[in-house]
């Protein structure tokens, strides 16, 4: 049986399994966002993987998946991004799914979210930028290097205001 992120990056998918996918995660994980915009995000999703010339498909689920168990609000940034950018750019898109996963298409078993090596690290920084103008979410489980993601934890701190702490000591 497909799982919900499944039917909603299948081409072939009928619209009523992908209403019934997304109203069943909405549910689920309490999300503060319409049906519309997350069909909205996953038909980019599902663009993109039709339109690579690698099989992006393993990585784009991963990344849904993971974030929908385990960062839901980075699924609310970059749902609101891919919504805002629709309007504003129509197929020219900011976000591009797969840089946020490795680039190890053969090893579906060791990916992170994060990044993809071959991207610089300006790219990075700018890329979570604008998904924490549009939402704060956590970024200390991210695989990224130390420079982006020193700038990127500051700019989150500046922006919403949060104290890096360190944790109790056991005694």
């Amino acid at each position: 049986m497909k799982s919900k992120v499944e039917i909603l990056l299948d081409e072939n998918s009928t619209q009523e399994d992908k209403i019934k996918s997304v109203k069943n995660i909405i549910d689920t994980c309490e999300l503060p966002l319409s049906s519309y915009n997350i069909l909205r995000t996953f038909a980019i999703a599902r663009h993109q993987i039709k339109t690579s010339y690698l099989n992006t498909y393993p990585q784009v689920l991963f990344l849904f998946v993971t974030l929908l168990n385990e960062n839901i609000n980075m699924f609310i940034a970059i749902v609101k991004l891919c919504t805002l950018n629709y309007y504003s750019c129509a197929f020219s898109y900011v976000i591009s799914f797969k840089y946020f996963v490795n680039n190890n298409i053969n090893d579906c078993d060791n990916f992170n979210i994060g990044y993809q090596l071959n991207i610089r690290d300006s790219v990075i920084i700018n890329m979570y930028k604008n998904l924490l103008d549009l939402f704060d979410f956590n970024i200390d489980n991210l695989v990224l290097p130390e420079k982006s993601f020193v700038e990127i934890q500051k700019y989150r701190n500046d922006r919403y205001g949060c104290i890096q702490t360190k944790p109790a000591r056991k005694i």
